[in-house]
């Protein structure tokens, strides 16, 4: 019951956040499609696959939610700035998970 709750909340922050349904629904489809793919899948095939490993999985998790965020919040203030779009997604990827960007 707290796995979905604390979802429900985390969706509602994005949501003030950004305030729409758009990018909260992105990020959230991000973290949702990058876990079973990517963690999971790799613990299975190297059948270390635990109770041990499920907090870092969950780690895992916040760390994509927080990249996620970064560059959505990253991708918009380009986009007020009027970049190009087509610029837009290769610039945000390459400069914004830098601490010293503007």
């Amino acid at each position: 019951m707290i796995g979905p709750l604390a979802v429900l909340v985390i969706f509602l922050i994005l949501f003030a956040l950004y305030g729409n349904f758009k990018f909260p629904f992105t990020i959230a489809l991000g973290v949702v499609l990058t876990e079973p793919v990517g963690a999971l899948v790799a613990l299975k095939l190297t059948n270390t696959l635990s109770v041990f490993r499920r907090p870092g999985i969950a780690r895992a998790d916040g760390v994509s939610v927080e990249t996620a965020v970064i560059l959505v919040s990253y991708i918009n203030k380009l986009r007020w700035k009027e970049r190009a779009f087509a610029k837009l997604h290769t610039e945000a990827f390459c400069c914004g998970l830098r601490a010293d960007h503007e």
